[in-house]
């Protein structure tokens, strides 16, 4: 059962290697080459293990089982060892993806806020928050421009804020905190 399991982590893994464009997601090839060939080092173990087991209970080419025996530590264990670091490589990329995705979030709420305060004028040659500078290659460079810009046109303008723009501007800098 296990052998069918790392089978399928090595083929889904290695197709996603072939499916993908060289230019695309090159922080998620650690992961899939990890996944693939740790797949692979575990279903290999896993028959080097079934053969010991077989030629052990058959009592026949005791040898051949031994150097079996041998070789299923060698060859499992750093093949786990690479699945696990995989798995946790996924997951720091998730969170990325997903802070990423928090960022732009927050420029597209604070949106608004700028419209409303003309922050324009005060913006240190940023652009206005939206969905052009959202799709930026940058999201924490924009969200700290629109954060620094909505300020000080605060400050200078001595304005309120509602609740809800208060809120998204809160949760920007919040974001901005974590991001540092």
């Amino acid at each position: 059962m296990g052998a069918w399991n790392a089978t399928d982590v090595a083929r889904v893994a290695f197709q996603e290697l072939t499916l993908r464009q060289p230019e695309h997601d090159r922080l998620l090839w650690p992961a899939l080459l990890g996944l693939g060939v740790g797949g692979s080092l575990l279903v290999l173990g896993c028959t080097l293990e079934a053969g010991y087991a077989v030629l052990g209970y058959s009592g026949t080419w005791d040898t051949v089982a031994t150097a079996m025996r041998a070789s299923f530590g060698p060859v499992f264990l750093p093949g786990a060892v690479l699945v696990c670091l995989a798995v946790a490589w996924l997951g720091l990329y998730a969170q990325g993806r997903r802070l990423k995705m928090g960022l732009r979030m927050d420029i597209l709420r604070i949106a608004p806020v700028w419209s409303q305060l003309d922050a324009d004028r005060w913006s240190p040659g940023g652009r206005p928050p939206g969905w052009h500078s959202a799709l930026s290659a940058d999201p924490q460079k924009v969200l700290y421009s629109a954060v620094i810009a909505v300020e000080d046109a605060l400050r200078a303008e001595n304005m309120d804020l509602s609740e809800r723009q208060r809120c998204a501007l809160q949760t920007a800098e919040r974001r901005f905190d974590l991001t540092l």
